[in-house]
């Protein structure tokens, strides 16, 4: 880490350009000082390392008396950040450069002996960061007071609760005049009353001029705090602006992570509540049945369906409240390319329909099955949209718009170059030329 020299022009506090840092992932654990010898004339050997990056390319400019908030989900490179600004990790390319003493607040209490008491270990940590003992003298009655732990400052640490020894930490660290202060998490220090004295504690020293950087996962500390925020993903620079539209887009980019790492069917159910919500004023229902899955299947056992063949479709249902009558069933067929175009369509109410003597109004699952002769559709990709409605077609209990997509092949079309929906010798049989006559 170099300083920057001082000139009549005003300079940021802090410079960073491309900033990268690499961890080598090492999977190979040595059990004896041979395999550890021998393990690493290997990986000298290997040209490809298996190789992390915490941070890919980080360009940064911090004005003096800026607080500026960097957000961003677990990995994203927060922390790694943050220990490149205050000299504690160098960055494997790039360059930093700051003017004057930056004092990061990142693991409080860190270096704390425990068998030492908590006076003795200001001593230590102050003595650590080059204050001498007069300087640290006239910092005592002030981190006593401020710490609140009393008789206890005279106590080992060891005897600390993990609030006490986090206290103690932050009162050492907030009573150097420093120029640039690095916080890493450590807002939620305490009790409430004695968080809101650290942020109180923060907003003075903000108003004295000094530059100040946080990292955290708090959204609302940086709204109230930051003058300009930064969002990190995977490493990368992907956010930098006031601090509203900062904690905006912070907020979106964790919803869109929550919704990504959901499992494929919990999305699919999710989609599907949504549609029910968005069409109630519709008349669509919400509670009392609903649809659970759908097969369509070849009586061929073909894993592709042929327009010469017998289907077999499948739909399982759930009835959750029982209702004045059966319901209805419906399934329809569209294209799945943009013109959205309904082939064909029917339910039990149309079609002849057979059940159990009790029928299928009572809570339980029911699976509603329809024999498809001949499927006579062209080549090309469909979707099936399947539904559950009340007798009288009146209300809808649960409708799915894309509960199984589906391909149809064609031998004699297989690329459908007309974009036909009906295979066409399904209907035609048979061409038959004659002679008129001959030249």
């Amino acid at each position: 880490m170099t300083s920057l020299s001082t000139t009549s022009k005003p300079e940021p506090q802090i410079i960073c350009r491309g900033i990268v840092v690499e961890y080598e992932l090492q999977r190979y654990r040595a059990s004896t000082l041979k395999d550890a010898v021998i393990g690493t004339f290997k990986r000298r050997r290997q040209p490809n390392r298996n190789v992390h990056r915490a941070l890919k390319g980080i360009d940064l400019e911090i004005q003096r008396g800026e607080f500026v908030a960097i957000l961003g989900h677990n990995g994203s490179g927060k922390s790694t950040l943050l220990k490149v600004l205050c000299g504690i990790l160098p960055p494997s390319q790039g360059t930093v450069a700051t003017k004057g003493i930056c004092v990061p607040l990142i693991e409080l209490g860190a270096g704390f002996d425990p068998e030492l008491t908590g006076r003795e270990n200001i001593f230590l940590s102050l003595g650590l960061l080059g204050l001498n003992k007069k300087e640290i003298e006239e910092r005592i009655p002030d981190i006593e007071d401020f710490s609140e732990l009393g008789e206890f400052l005279d106590m080992p640490i060891k005897t600390y609760s993990s609030g006490m020894h986090m206290r103690l930490g932050f009162a050492c660290s907030v009573c150097i005049n420093a120029d640039v202060l690095l916080i890493d998490e450590i807002l939620a220090v305490g009790d409430e009353n004695f968080q809101k004295k650290c942020i109180n504690r923060m907003n003075e020293i903000r108003s004295s001029g000094t530059t100040m950087i946080l990292v955290s996962h708090d959204a609302n500390h940086a709204q109230q705090m930051a003058d300009r925020v930064i969002v990190l993903d995977q490493g990368t620079k992907i956010f930098e602006g006031g601090p509203s539209d900062g904690v905006r887009f912070y907020h979106e980019l964790m919803a869109r992570k929550l919704e990504e790492a959901k499992p494929k069917h919990v999305r699919d159910e999710e989609r599907r509540k949504k549609e029910l919500i968005e069409n109630d004023a519709m008349g669509i229902g919400l509670g009392e049945a609903r649809l659970r899955k759908a097969i369509l299947r070849s009586t061929k056992g073909r894993s592709i369906l042929f327009p010469e063949d017998d289907g077999v479709l499948s739909i399982e249902f759930e009835i959750l409240k029982e209702l004045d009558a059966d319901p209805c069933i419906g399934f329809a067929i569209h294209t799945s390319d943009e013109r959205n175009l309904r082939i064909l369509g029917g339910n039990t109410k149309l079609l002849s329909t057979r059940s159990s003597s009790s029928g299928y109004r009572r809570p339980g699952v029911y699976t509603a099955t329809f024999n498809l002769k001949f499927l006579n559709l062209a080549a090309g990709s469909y979707k099936l949209i399947t539904a559950i409605h009340s007798l009288s077609l009146q209300q809808t209990f649960d409708i799915n718009t894309n509960a199984l997509n589906f391909d149809i092949g064609n031998t004699n079309d297989p690329n459908n170059f007309d974009k036909d929906l009906v295979a066409v010798h399904s209907l035609v049989q048979q061409v038959e030329i004659t002679n008129q006559y001959f030249h």
